[in-house]
């Protein structure tokens, strides 16, 4: 689970590629799908955004670990606040993450932007 799992999972299946590995077969939820069918009145759905509509506390944005406790009390808030018994009833089923289609760059010589300073994956 993360709050734009997409990116996430494409950075994590392009590492594996680069060592030569193939990703393993993982389900991939995502907060930002997520927050927008259960707040779609937010002026954006950006992690803090969200995290502030649901009343959870400041977090250091943009570490990894906070990120994924953000994440994680967003997910318990909303299922919460739906009355579901737990995280599977937020979610459709859905194809692991093997079975979806990723799009994927070939021949990239720079790092996309945002990724400035950064060693590249």
């Amino acid at each position: 689970m993360a709050h734009n799992s997409p990116f996430d999972r494409s950075v994590y299946t392009r590492a594996n590629e680069r060592v030569g590995c193939t990703a393993p077969t993982y389900r991939w939820e995502d907060t930002v799908g997520l927050s927008r069918r259960c707040l779609p009145g937010l002026q954006n759905h950006k992690l803090h955004t969200v995290t502030d509509e649901l009343g959870i506390d400041f977090f250091n944005h943009h570490d990894a670990f906070a990120d994924a406790v953000a994440c994680a009390e967003i997910v318990q808030v909303l299922s919460q606040r739906a009355g579901h018994a737990g995280f599977d009833e937020l979610w459709p089923s859905q194809p692991t993450a093997g079975a979806v289609r990723t799009a994927r760059r070939t021949n990239r010589t720079r790092p996309p932007s945002g990724f400035a300073g950064r060693s590249r994956v």
